[in-house]
């Protein structure tokens, strides 16, 4: 039986490549994020047992939100582009913080109820303080190398401006209805709305203009409006903690002005005349500024 429940350790541990030679496509943050989401998928399944003690269901959700949000952000970009060393070191963090979760939950799961007791005061310990040092390593990762390029599918600018008025429709949706959600960082989720409108007036002459230049700024402008809308989803959704988004938010509006800023030097080098812009960020700040306000009264007449 020992011989046995060692056998099975292994599957508690993140995989490696090469177990995988029919498919080398793999990367390590999508192995890490594969090995998680099976941890998590069985701990969901342990606490949703009908007759489960109080005690484990308060214990153990704080290792199911830092796991959580450990596969949230292996999907973000920064934890995607594997070449660099930066990001290999902070992967690798992150997967031995997962490997101790995974022999953790190995030796938790098949002992009895009494030794699970002693266990989870044990991972308590040890755990979750190494958590905190990892999420200070993500924090010190993402100020790092904050001007990543973005690593998601290119496509057409027709798709470009459906994506961007896709998610400049999400951030009015939360800013005028569901501000209670974002109230810790409503006023860089303006900003990112202002500069995102302020930029997406260009992405009809892009689409006509067909010049190489403005086309890369148009997918430049799409993948951040991707990237920003998976965020704040998760933000929202309560499972990202203030100080990444907050990070990542401030990441979107630098690149997003970066983008802005190139335009008018690339319409000048090519004799670009079409390029107008219908609001400016001022004018649109105006507007997002005043279904705020009204949003604000309501709650404090509801308060």
């Amino acid at each position: 039986m020992d011989s046995f429940l060692l056998e099975l350790r292994e599957f508690f541990t993140v995989p490696k490549p090469e177990q995988y030679l029919s498919c080398t496509t793999f990367k390590t943050n999508e192995l890490v994020a594969s090995f998680i989401d099976f941890l998590l998928e069985d701990l969901e399944e342990f606490l949703g047992q009908r007759y489960l003690s109080r005690f484990f269901t308060v214990q153990l959700n704080p290792l199911l939100k830092n796991l959580k949000f450990l596969l949230i952000i292996l999907g973000d970009t920064p934890f995607r582009c594997t070449e660099l060393e930066e990001t290999k070191n902070i992967l690798a963090e992150i997967e031995s913080i997962a490997n101790e979760a995974g022999i953790f939950f190995h030796s938790f799961f098949f002992t009895t109820d009494l030794v699970k007791e002693t266990k989870i005061a044990a991972a308590h310990s040890v755990l979750l303080p190494k958590f905190k040092m990892v999420k200070e390593s993500i924090k010190k990762y993402c100020i790092t190398v904050s001007n990543l390029p973005s690593v998601t599918t290119r496509n057409t600018a027709l798709v470009s401006i459906f994506i961007v008025d896709s998610v400049l429709d999400y951030l009015n949706h939360l800013i005028n209805n569901k501000a209670n959600l974002i109230v810790d960082v409503k006023d860089q989720i303006t900003t990112l709305h202002e500069e995102l409108h302020f930029s997406r007036s260009f992405l009809r002459d892009i689409e006509v203009q067909q010049n190489q230049e403005l086309i890369e700024c148009d997918m430049q402008l799409r993948d951040l409006a991707y990237e920003a809308e998976y965020i704040i989803n998760w933000f929202a959704a309560g499972e990202v903690p203030v100080w990444y988004v907050t990070l990542r938010l401030s990441n979107f509006i630098q690149k997003n002005k970066l983008i802005r800023t190139a335009l008018p030097e690339i319409k000048l080098n090519y004799g670009i005349n079409s390029l107008e812009v219908v609001e400016s960020p001022c004018e649109v700040s105006s507007q997002v500024a005043g279904s705020i306000s009204m949003v604000d009264e309501i709650i404090v007449l509801e308060g």
